[in-house]
């Protein structure tokens, strides 16, 4: 599955970015790529996300954990759950000198 995931992340570059645009030299393919990676990342709804933005998936989305604690002296045990925030990483980023 993960051959998928990342032939569909090169066909959406290839149609936005790469086909889209005749570039005159690297710094400018450089340069159109962060900026579709902003919006790709950060502003376009992903319908795999429930039609939000990544960012605003990440502000929804937690992980809930158990954890075990023991409550009186004999060892009886109390759990309860606690919520972290995910991290995703959505996309490579490009930087100057790659």
């Amino acid at each position: 599955m993960q051959n998928g995931v990342i032939e569909r992340f090169n066909r959406s570059y290839r149609e936005a970015v790469l086909d889209m645009f005749v570039f005159q030299s690297l710094s400018e393919v450089r340069e159109q790529t962060e900026l579709w990676l902003k919006e790709y990342n950060e502003e376009r709804p992903h319908k795999s996300l429930g039609h939000l933005t990544p960012r605003e998936y990440l502000l929804t989305k937690t992980i809930r954990t158990s954890t075990y604690a023991p409550s009186d002296r004999q060892g009886i045990a109390s759990s309860g759950f606690v919520s972290t925030p995910t991290a995703i990483v959505l996309a490579p980023t490009f930087r100057s000198g790659q």
